[in-house]
């Protein structure tokens, strides 16, 4: 009986602690690692800001998805990105 926004922003909401524990996870990784074996300094920062750019752009993207055609957008998205997926392990 909720709305499509309120479903879409609790969603995101329970994102959250998983993204931080990932992000501390990255942080140790990258502050522990030797430059030999591991991520260096400088690249892990890079990579680490790229992927927060990339997600913020996701999470933009589908938030204008689901409030512009409620759902439809979304489940074609979600089909499209299964299929793609489908066919790379089916390649690889």
């Amino acid at each position: 009986g909720a709305d499509a926004r309120f479903g879409l922003d609790f969603a995101f909401l329970l994102m959250i602690p998983g993204l931080v524990s990932l992000s501390i996870g990255d942080i140790g990784m990258i502050l522990f690692a030797d430059s030999v074996s591991g991520v260096p300094f400088f690249t892990g920062i890079v990579a680490g800001i790229a992927s927060f750019g990339a997600a913020f752009a996701a999470i933009r993207f589908m938030r204008f998805l689901v409030l512009k055609d409620s759902l439809e957008g979304f489940a074609c998205y979600n089909w499209g990105l299964a299929m793609f997926t489908f066919i790379i392990y089916l390649i690889g």
